[in-house]
């Protein structure tokens, strides 16, 4: 009876093994060589010498790592994109760690593509430069969903071209993209001709995450979510800064701009834009949660034809004007602060709150905005604190219990 037990033990380990495939990781290197096979090139000091050359060694699950260098454009009319069908099973195509990584040309991922991929979902770039040389610093569009940009720097383009573009290709819009703890700088400047100037992100997309982002000195505004085609909707602005924008020549230069329907936007600082703070637009139902918007050219908050829209908790100080709304454009919302906000160093820019602020503790509990900029919980003390950020103090250390003074 026992054998028999570990018999079918033994059978049933091996029918789950043979369920499994073992993740395996690859590399790139500008002295590596694309004649190596895949499995040389699974160790460190063989690698391959080309990024698409690797690309065909990946299956879902596994792991391509970048050695430092330039490298070229990742292009999916050029290459076919490696790609997963979860979440936990998606490429990681990433920087070497510790290593700086630049596309020359950005990255181009659009579907249906040159090379017959109808779909491009789930994978992650992780850690990569994208200098634009023409065109966007980075392209997504088409049937293009669940692609994950994290650790990025993204610069360079010109003129009337984005630092990342997500478009429309046969009447499909990008979707569950994420774009997160990137850089997102000097783009839409300096081309010739005329027309609106490039902006940091154009948005044509749904269902889509921006998160912990810095976007600054872009030629007009930091992100815009529009599309002519389809609306653009449910997507999520939060925990980023946008300033400094509007450097190009015909600019609106606002922060961020949100048509659609149920687009949510929190702990978003926004600051020194020529142009409005925020440009609430599209049929509405917009939440606007906890932002500190200052400095800014224009209103605060301006909005146009929306309707039902929710804001609430956020800072609105020393803009052009507070609320101002056009064509019919309305909202609700409370606690909202308009007069002297006590940052910590207002001329630095150093917007936190301090200690004295108007803003400590007059929230209100909005469950979506649990955590604040910095992703300290709120509240920190009897209630929500206006702005993006909680009010923490000044944090101590008790001393050990065991600590012996010698005299």
């Amino acid at each position: 009876m026992k054998v028999f037990r570990f018999s079918i033990l033994c059978v049933g380990i091996l029918v789950l093994l043979d369920g499994l495939s073992l993740a395996s990781t690859y590399y790139v290197a500008t002295n590596g060589d694309d004649s190596r096979s895949c499995s040389t090139a699974q160790n460190i000091a063989t690698p391959k010498r080309t990024i698409p050359s690797a690309f065909g060694c990946l299956a879902p699950g596994d792991t391509l790592y970048t050695r430092s260098g330039s490298y070229p454009t990742i292009d999916s009319h050029s290459t076919v994109i490696p790609t997963g069908s979860s979440w936990s099973n998606a490429p990681l195509i990433a920087a070497y760690p510790g290593e700086a990584v630049t596309l020359i040309g950005g990255a181009n991922i659009v579907a249906p593509s040159a090379q017959g991929q109808s779909e491009i979902k789930y994978v992650i770039l992780d850690g990569f430069k994208f200098e634009a040389s023409s065109g966007n610093a980075l392209s997504i569009g088409g049937n293009v969903h669940h692609i994950r940009i994290i650790n990025g720097d993204v610069y360079g383009a010109r003129g009337s071209y984005s630092g990342i573009n997500l478009q429309p290709k046969n009447s499909v819009i990008p979707s569950y993209v994420e774009i997160i703890k990137t850089k997102i700088h000097d783009n839409g400047q300096g081309g010739s001709g005329s027309g609106t100037t490039g902006h940091g992100i154009y948005c044509a997309c749904t269902n889509s995450i921006f998160d912990g982002l810095d976007v600054y000195n872009n030629g007009d505004r930091g992100i815009q979510l529009f599309s002519m085609y389809i609306s653009p909707d449910n997507n999520i602005v939060k925990n980023s800064k946008w300033h400094h924008n509007g450097r190009g020549t015909s600019i609106t230069g606002s922060g961020v701009t949100i048509y659609g329907v149920n687009n949510l936007a929190f702990n978003n600082v926004i600051y020194d834009n020529p142009g409005n703070g925020f440009d609430v637009r599209g049929s509405g139902s917009h939440k606007v949660y906890n932002n500190t918007v200052a400095h800014n050219g224009g209103s605060a908050i301006e909005i146009q034809n929306a309707t039902n829209n929710l804001i609430t908790n956020n800072i609105l100080w020393s803009n052009r004007s507070v609320i101002t709304t056009y064509y019919g454009g309305n909202y609700s919302g409370q606690s909202n602060l308009t007069t002297v906000p006590s940052f910590v160093n207002e001329a630095g820019r150093d917007l936190r709150i301090s200690a004295t602020s108007a803003a400590k503790d007059a929230g209100v509990t909005i469950s979506v905005v649990a955590t604040d900029y910095n992703n300290v919980s709120r509240p920190q003390d009897s209630a929500y604190d206006i702005g993006a950020w909680e009010y923490v103090g000044i944090q101590t250390l008790a001393p050990p219990g065991n600590l012996i003074v010698q005299p």
